[in-house]
């Protein structure tokens, strides 16, 4: 079920309205569950930048990838790789989540966006577990914050 709220369409199964800032709890939640200390304070400090990622759908796929950053890839039980990659697979259950929070008329705009994403994060759980350490785990939250999310150019009828 999807609802508006003020501009932003938050979607939800439950049929609740949510908000970024309950994403964002999410994610700390899972954050300090993974008793990864540094990186709970380093997440916090970039609370602003992620909040201020525009346009509004850009966040909220953004901070959904990065719940299921920590939920699926940094948390203990989260360490099996294959059932994270097979989230990433097309119809996989991140990439269908983050379809549920795209307003109807844009997923075609959202598509290669998540595409270059879901590329970046398979590579990067391709990494050998000995180097999977914080700088790693910053370099998987800053994936899809760096990834550019940009509209095609208008046609103007000619050539380009």
């Amino acid at each position: 079920m999807r609802h508006v709220v003020g501009k932003e369409l938050s979607p939800s199964r439950r049929g609740r309205v949510e908000t970024e800032a309950e994403f964002e709890r999410r994610v700390m939640a899972a954050l300090r569950r993974t008793a990864r200390v540094g990186l709970v304070e380093w997440y916090a400090s970039l609370t602003p930048s992620w909040l201020e990622v525009e346009p509004a759908v850009h966040r909220l796929l953004m901070l959904r990838i990065h719940q299921w950053i920590a939920e699926r890839v940094l948390m203990p039980r989260g360490q099996d790789v294959r059932s994270a990659a097979e989230d990433l697979k097309p119809g996989g259950a991140l990439v269908r989540s983050l379809f549920t929070l795209i307003p109807p008329g844009e997923p075609d705009h959202w598509r290669g966006w998540i595409r270059l994403v879901v590329v970046d994060l398979k590579r990067a759980l391709r990494w050998p577990a000995a180097k999977r350490n914080e700088a790693w785990a910053h370099w998987l939250f800053l994936i899809p914050y760096s990834e550019q999310a940009s509209r095609a150019p208008e046609s103007t009828g000619g050539r380009p």
